[in-house]
């Protein structure tokens, strides 16, 4: 991609926008966690831990293990609840630590749905795409949840942090 002062822009029409569904490798960061089988339902969080300068955006996780029925719900959430139980770390070797956090919850309680994905049965799902699953603030997360008691979910969550005052996030909110 051609830096922005030089993009035409018949080809680029929303240059930073373009430049948005890129991932800089220097700000990704990944977690894992693999709690164990669920009594309950089986809740996966990624939460912003930052104390207000970072943004997280979900772009995408993993799952192995048994998943249930044929969809599990995901959402996002203010706050988080459970445990901090996963470990997170850079992908580029050597970054700083992530202010996104892991955490898990066995419950009994159904998370209400604003996204769905459809997971196999006992078989890896990732999903890392162009587009966002979600762009968390400061003390926000993002929940995926098992749609069956007595699961056994590994899970990775992957993402990318920026500042809150990026100018590409100002360009996502004017556009789309």
């Amino acid at each position: 991609m051609p830096p922005l002062d030089r993009m035409d822009p018949e080809a680029y029409p929303f240059p930073r926008r373009y430049q948005f569904t890129t991932i800089n490798l220097r700000n990704t960061y990944r977690s894992y966690a693999a709690p164990g089988a669920a009594t309950n339902l089986a809740t996966h969080a990624l939460f912003n831990g930052s104390s207000g300068d970072r943004v997280l955006v979900v772009r995408g996780f993993t799952q192995s293990g048994t998943t249930g029925a044929s969809i599990a719900p995901m959402a996002t959430q203010r706050g988080v609840t459970g445990t901090h139980a996963g470990t997170e770390f850079p992908l580029w070797s050597g970054e700083r630590q992530p202010a996104g956090q892991h955490w898990y919850q066995d419950t009994a309680n159904a998370l209400v749905p604003q996204q769905l994905n459809t997971p196999a049965t006992s078989n890896i799902i990732s999903f890392v795409g162009s587009v966002p699953l979600a762009v968390l603030r400061p003390g926000w997360s993002f929940v995926w949840q098992g749609n069956a008691a007595a699961l056994t979910v590994i899970f990775q969550w992957i993402w990318e942090e920026l500042p809150v005052n990026d100018p590409i996030l100002g360009v996502v909110g004017a556009y789309g």
